[in-house]
């Protein structure tokens, strides 16, 4: 049984709904990109497969974005998958409410495929040089899990390789893994993750202002807060498409 580990027990202990994000930002005036430069995790509530089941429906949605200039190992997700029709894996693990600092426990892996894709333009000052790493492509994955009622809810988590090489603040990015969480909540609470509205920024150049949102859009009309946490660490030493 594949097991997710607890590395930070006040992070695990999350609230109500819960959003990963990782997006790449370093500190730098010109760098050479590679491969992976963020993405987001989460999911839609659908409600009971049948009334009285006590098996619950939820759509995964995922992010990705990806370096598509040409010093990219990958420079188009369906090369990185080996195909559009393949697809990404998100683990599902069981959160016990008795015991929040042990490790998870693998319910389920879930396959999720590239619906649509398309080359975003983050809004860059134009002196900050980046060379070809301006090029990002965006990835829209989707796919559904079944789980059973459940009193402590659910840990969503991806994980791939591998970052940029030219992030400065990590230590040998090119060779780091890559992890994207979300949670859902105990299943008798009625609720799908928010969702990020605007257009990443990859980049923050050294000496220049740069500004952007943001901003997300909740359909259960929940209030949102934004924090800055520790991140967990991530699996460095599988390549390609990484199952949970």
């Amino acid at each position: 049984m594949e097991t997710l580990k607890s590395s930070s027990s006040k992070a695990l202990r999350v609230f109500l709904m819960t959003l990963g994000l990782t997006f790449f930002g370093g500190a730098f005036q010109e760098a050479v990109a590679s491969h992976l430069v963020g993405g987001d995790l989460g999911y839609e509530y659908l409600g009971e497969t049948v009334p009285g089941s006590g098996m619950y429906r939820y759509k995964l949605k995922m992010r990705m974005y990806l370096n598509c200039g040409p010093s990219s190992n990958w420079p188009q997700m369906q090369l990185w998958l080996g195909g559009a029709g393949n697809p990404l894996y998100v683990g599902v693990y069981v959160e016990d409410p008795a015991n929040p600092d042990a490790d998870k426990q693998q319910y389920a892996v879930a396959d999720v495929y590239m619906t649509s894709f398309s080359v975003i333009t983050p809004d860059i000052p134009d002196s900050c040089v980046i060379g070809d790493g301006q090029c990002v492509e965006e990835s829209l994955f989707e796919g559904e899990v079944i789980v059973p009622s459940s009193l402590g809810g659910y840990h969503l988590y991806f994980q791939g390789y591998s970052r940029n090489a030219g992030i400065l603040n990590l230590n040998d990015p090119g060779n780091a893994g890559f992890g994207i969480y979300s949670f859902i909540p105990p299943t008798a609470v009625v609720n799908s993750s928010p969702t990020f509205t605007g257009v990443p920024v990859p980049f923050i150049c050294m000496n220049e202002i740069t500004s952007f949102s943001n901003a997300a859009e909740d359909i259960d009309g929940d209030s949102l807060v934004f924090s800055f946490v520790e991140p967990y660490d991530s699996q460095e030493d599988i390549a390609g498409v990484v199952q949970p």
